[in-house]
């Protein structure tokens, strides 16, 4: 991952957690802010241009890693954003499928409609951003 973040931001919730082993502590970074009322956001449009899993050993950590993140974080994203983001990543989805339709998913397509039209049990409101 590739993020800017304000210096006084990532030591407010303890920058990364070294518990994690090259993997998911951009992650853990973020349900960190995000509980303390922060959002991140995510240039799509943005290009950053690295060997993927170029590290020795890169992949060898990664269900220890998964399963630090649910241990840590599992009430939290079942309480709060999994209920918004599903919401969230069902426009995206409608919206890259206009773009290109012969790209599209049919059962994607299919459950990003329904799940806008059922309501989303979620009631957070937007917290101060980063």
């Amino acid at each position: 991952a590739c993020l800017m973040i304000q210096r006084e931001r990532f030591f407010e919730v303890g920058g990364f957690n070294t518990n994690y082993i090259n993997g998911c502590e951009d992650v853990d970074l973020c349900l960190r802010l995000h509980q303390k009322g922060y959002w991140h956001y995510v240039a799509h449009d943005s290009e950053i241009i690295h060997v993927k899993g170029a590290s020795p050993g890169r992949k060898i950590h990664n269900e220890k890693n998964l399963q630090l993140l649910k241990t840590n974080h599992r009430n939290y994203l079942k309480e709060h954003l999994i209920p918004r983001d599903a919401r969230l990543a069902a426009i995206s989805y409608l919206n890259r499928a206009k773009a290109s339709p012969l790209k599209t998913n049919v059962w994607k397509f299919i459950r990003s409609i329904v799940s806008l039209i059922i309501p989303s049990k979620s009631g957070l409101k937007k917290p101060e951003c980063l």
